[in-house]
């Protein structure tokens, strides 16, 4: 049997859009460090920039925190703002970079836990 390589490609190419989709709202463990609230950070804290996220499916708004804060995390901040969590898949935030504290709260204020 002849594979040609237009379909070894295809298949690649199928496997890696699937994995990705199949991890996509999971948290990471630099987005575990990331405290999510519905309140204004303190004033210490420095605003890195906006965070936003869309899902639809299972648990979409468990896989929307997750990506508020992994987004977060890739951007230096360790402190979300939660600003919109909407029924039809949205979510946004403000990512802020706040000095660390040695008895800091745990950062699960409104996130869910990791997987």
């Amino acid at each position: 049997m002849k594979t040609s390589i237009r379909t070894v490609v295809v298949a690649t190419v199928l496997g890696l859009a699937f994995g990705t989709l199949g991890c996509a709202g999971a948290l990471t463990e630099a987005g575990a460090r990331v405290k999510l609230v519905k309140a204004d950070p303190p004033a210490e804290c420095a605003e890195v920039g906006g965070v936003s996220a869309y899902r639809i499916g299972p648990d979409y708004h468990d896989k929307l925190k997750n990506s508020l804060r992994n987004d977060a995390a890739s951007k230096g901040a360790n402190y979300v703002r939660l600003e919109s969590l909407t029924s039809d898949g949205n979510a946004a935030g403000t990512a802020y970079r706040c000095p660390e504290t040695p008895a800091a709260a745990p950062a699960t204020d409104v996130a869910p836990k990791a997987p």
